[in-house]
């Protein structure tokens, strides 16, 4: 097993659970104990368990900013056919901005048959998933690398963004509310989305049904007026 799959089964394993001990779970994923206080160490610097004597407990899925590798597994067949639902929203010739969401992944996988598509995007595994297909031209945004995430942020990557247009721009966020608007967890996302959003004609939301809920993150990123077009797996 890839540690990459073996710390989703733990954090699978946990949420299951909700505490389990070292010992118990080296028997059930068959590795080592060692091993096992590794990427116990390695999920609480991430943010996604908490340690306790002997074992670790379970950090609630609201209040955790998981790391691209985990996102990417979560929802995953909503996002595929939200993605296919966003390519109607665009042609052969188009230029759009797309955020490091896992949704915008699944856009990017999404993307086949165009001829002359420009993209900008600061989320490196959307990169490289656009690089991959024919007929399009993927740029990164200049900034700081935030392994965690995956992605580029910070002051340089919002001023590389004011010098680009596009005619949409294709985001994702941690939570939708209808009054309060489209919200996230932290300001490096927040700042960057809304350099997107205000060099683009059109935003356009790629939202599973999970994160249109009452909760409301700390930092808002646009009310929903600002939105052309909210695209979910559910009416």
């Amino acid at each position: 097993m890839v540690p990459n799959e073996r710390k989703q089964e733990i954090l699978e394993l946990l949420e299951k659970y909700q505490y389990i001990t070292v010992s118990d779970l080296a028997k059930k994923i068959h590795v080592s104990e060692p091993t096992i206080r590794r990427d116990f160490a390695q999920l609480e610097r991430d943010g996604l368990i908490k340690r306790n004597r002997g074992g670790a407990s379970f950090i609630s899925k609201e209040t955790m900013d998981w790391p691209f590798v985990y996102r990417n597994k979560q929802h995953r067949k909503q996002k595929c056919y939200i993605a296919q639902l966003a390519t109607a929203y665009i042609s052969g010739e188009d230029t759009i901005f797309m955020d490091s969401s896992s949704t915008s992944y699944c856009l990017a996988e999404a993307l086949d048959g165009f001829a002359n598509l420009r993209v900008l995007t600061h989320g490196i595994p959307v990169l490289q998933m656009l690089g991959e297909k024919s007929g399009i031209s993927a740029d990164c945004v200049c900034g700081t690398y935030r392994r965690k995430r995956s992605s580029v942020y910070g002051y340089e990557a919002c001023e590389y963004i004011a010098k680009h247009h596009a005619r949409t721009f294709f985001l994702s966020c941690a939570g939708v509310h209808l009054k309060q608007g489209v919200t996230d967890r932290t300001e490096e996302d927040m700042a960057i989305k809304q350099a997107f959003w205000r060099n683009a004609d059109q935003t356009i939301l790629l939202v599973d049904s999970s994160k249109i809920r009452e909760e409301i993150y700390y930092y808002k990123v646009m009310d929903i007026k600002n939105l052309t077009a909210i695209i979910s797996e559910r009416p």
